[in-house]
């Protein structure tokens, strides 16, 4: 598939579907060979959680029994932010051991939110499939900006939630506004999608360049980029739901059940997320390389 091309709305939504359907082979291995570490270490994570931050666990052989109807998320993998009435207090390496285990969760999750676009990134530079080792390399190289990018975007945050809360309570006055609430949130997972893939497609790209890009991408072709985009995020967020559905035969557990199953369980649910969380990647990839902008941003 060619990715650097103009595309219409229709193609937008056919093309993220046969994209993945076309690479599905070699994609989701090598992304599971990438994110391996993080994979491991989120069932790891999910062990003590289990068996050490609620309660209501039968001590290292039990399942958390009666868990809330909603169903397992990925809030219940991790441990209780109230460590200091459970069984953690009484292991004082725990703590810390649970700190370095967030930092190590927070680099993996920042490989995982860069893989996709460093694949797509490297198959449109080199015409073909990267393999393993390339992906790697690249995230070596640009390891420095994705760190630059996640301060970034956590700075940007403040003055966005201050204009953002208000703008919200004022839309949510008339039945318009509160249509446009989630137009709001769908362009601003957008514009920083965009920014990653403009950030770190080339080491000259700056982050506020980054930003440029990204908004004259959208502005281009607002609506039919939105709206393509939206749909997208509306069908993964559906097939999102399919981890919690299966979760609810855990929801009313009155005896004690294996430990390994809720890993196994949380191990599943990760992996059934990687491949959601794929087709909206790739689609603002798509909505990247098939912009109508001119390449400044582009390696």
């Amino acid at each position: 598939m060619i990715l650097k091309q103009k595309r219409n709305f229709e193609a937008l939504i056919a093309d993220t579907f046969g994209y993945v359907k076309e690479y599905a082979a070699h994609f989701f291995p090598t992304m599971l060979r990438v994110n391996a570490f993080y994979l491991i270490l989120m069932c790891v994570m999910a062990y003590f959680a289990f068996t050490l931050s609620y309660p209501d666990i039968n001590g290292i052989s039990g399942l958390k029994i009666n868990m809330n109807p909603g169903g397992f998320g990925f809030k219940d993998i991790m441990p209780s932010l109230n460590i200091a009435n459970s069984q953690l207090s009484g292991m004082p390496w725990a703590i810390p051991l649970l700190m370095v285990g967030y930092l190590f969760l927070m680099a993996g999750f920042v490989v995982f939110m860069a893989f996709t676009p460093s694949y797509m990134i490297l198959q449109e530079k080199n015409g073909r499939e990267p393999s393993f080792g390339e992906i790697v390399s690249f995230l070596k190289h640009r390891a420095g900006k994705l760190i630059l990018y996640c301060l970034g975007i956590l700075l940007m945050s403040i003055p966005v939630l201050v204009i953002l809360i208000p703008t919200i309570i004022f839309l949510a006055i008339s039945i318009v506004g509160i249509i446009l609430i989630p137009l709001v949130f769908l362009f601003i997972m957008l514009m920083s999608s965009l920014m990653l893939y403009a950030y770190i497609s080339d080491e000259r790209t700056g982050f506020f360049e980054s930003m440029d890009i990204a908004w004259r991408i959208i502005r281009r072709s607002f609506w039919k980029t939105m709206i393509a985009n939206g749909l997208i995020y509306i069908v993964t967020a559906a097939l999102a739901w399919f981890p919690r559905s299966f979760a609810s035969a855990f929801a009313n557990i009155n005896t004690p059940g294996l430990v390994f199953l809720g890993v196994l369980f949380a191990f599943f649910s990760l992996l059934l997320h990687f491949v959601i969380s794929a087709f909206y990647n790739v689609n603002v990839g798509l909505i990247y390389f098939s912009s109508e902008t001119d390449r400044k941003g582009f390696s």
